[in-house]
């Protein structure tokens, strides 16, 4: 990585592939690779293949919407070469809601939420501590709110972040939020926990994502 180069961290169910297509048609972005690849989770050879495949191009990204569940010492790692960061969250309720459908799997009980929960997937705040604690070029945080109400100005404020100097015409056509097939019931404890992670997220972002609670 000669220049500069953007890691995507994720997370899933955000928007990461619609971002993927647009980021690979920006005019300085001189190298692409297809997203969701594995090269960091080869724990023996991966950064060397990273390093392989990336180091030879001027501006480069990569995207993986489960690079921010990486290990410390991969993140670490990484930010000797990495130039910024990225990650976008959406709100918890609808991303459990999009994950689980997304796997396909039939909800009988409440067991996978409470082991989501307990594995930090709502804990956006720790997540960015986390990140932080081991890289530490700079982060972008996001939220599918602004996407949803402005793409362009969305990718316009990565590619700013990323340090490049033009813009890229924004595709909508690929951008689709689908409906639900596998419906989940949260419990008050999972409500409880979840509506807190949105205080936390709140107050650290210094914005309202109150409309992203929901009651007992």
């Amino acid at each position: 990585m000669k220049r500069i180069h953007y890691i995507h961290l994720g997370m899933a169910r955000s928007g990461t592939t619609w971002l993927h297509y647009n980021l690979i048609k920006h005019p300085e972005i001189d190298y692409k690779v297809s997203k969701e690849n594995a090269f960091l989770y080869d724990s023996e050879n991966g950064i060397p293949r990273y390093l392989e495949h990336f180091n030879s191009y001027e501006v480069s990204f990569n995207n993986h919407p489960y690079d921010w569940e990486l290990p410390d010492s991969t993140l670490q790692k990484l930010d000797a070469f990495t130039t910024s960061y990225g990650i976008s969250f959406r709100n918890p309720y609808e991303y459990l809601h999009s994950l689980k459908n997304y796997m396909r799997e039939p909800h009988t009980g409440n067991d996978w939420v409470a082991k989501r929960i307990a594995e930090g997937q709502t804990d956006y705040v720790g997540a960015i501590n986390r990140i932080k604690s081991s890289c530490k070029n700079p982060l972008l945080i996001m939220v599918v709110d602004d996407l949803i109400a402005d793409p362009q100005k969305y990718v316009d404020a990565i590619t700013a972040h990323m340090g490049l100097t033009q813009s890229v015409q924004v595709d909508t056509t690929k951008l689709n939020w689908r409906h639900y097939l596998i419906d989940i019931e949260f419990t008050a404890d999972d409500v409880a926990l979840i509506n807190s992670s949105i205080d936390e997220f709140s107050d650290y972002m210094q914005r309202d994502f109150s409309h992203w609670k929901r009651n007992a």
